[in-house]
């Protein structure tokens, strides 16, 4: 009969090396699991990010638009531009501009300071204003906008865009009260 030696104090070499492969197999996994979650949680990010401003940026100008008594820019595809011109019933906030280049998209009410309505956590990938308007009817303003996060890894670099039509309506107002006639009906513009 053969006899084995056993050794009580210590591993062989065999089976330290299966205990270091199933070690660098487990964190060879986790690490990429790690990496995997790493990468889509800063993808979240960006894009949460993003969509903040999309959302900031598309809220002021509506409010913007309808707060204003006149757009003043050109009508028509052909007049589109980079910059938005609103007139508003307040000197203080007469006129308003809001205009976009590549880092931010700016607001300016009146004398007052330029602000930026964007972080430069974001890139702004395009950024126009079309004025649309019916003879007798309201205005309306198309406005495209596209915002890119700004990070230098390709995976977070996430591009929002954004395609919206913002009307401006004003609402009639009359200085005398509608009487009905004798006959219950309404004379309205009849001179006097």
């Amino acid at each position: 009969l053969i006899r084995m030696k056993i050794n009580k104090y210590g591993f062989t070499l065999i089976e330290l090396l299966i205990y270091i492969s199933i070690f660098a197999i487990a964190a060879g996994l986790l690490s990429g699991i790690l990496v995997i979650f790493t990468r889509i949680q800063g993808q979240e990010a960006a894009s949460s990010e993003v969509t903040q401003q999309l959302s900031f940026i598309q809220t002021t100008i509506q409010r913007l638009v309808r707060e204003a008594v006149n757009i003043q820019n050109q009508a028509g595809p052909a007049y589109a531009s980079s910059t938005l011109i609103l007139r508003m019933a307040s000197s203080s906030l007469d006129p308003t501009v809001i205009s976009s280049d590549s880092n931010a998209v700016y607001l300016k009410q009146g004398t007052g300071p330029t602000i930026s309505l964007t972080s430069d956590r974001v890139k702004i990938s395009q950024f126009q204003a079309v004025k649309y308007e019916n003879p007798g009817g309201h205005a309306i303003v198309q406005v495209d906008i596209g915002l890119t996060y700004n990070s230098p890894r390709v995976y977070q670099q996430i591009t929002r865009n954004l395609k919206t039509a913002i009307g401006r309506v004003t609402a009639a107002t009359f200085d005398d009260n509608l009487l009905p006639n004798q006959d219950s009906q309404f004379s309205i513009g009849i001179a006097p």
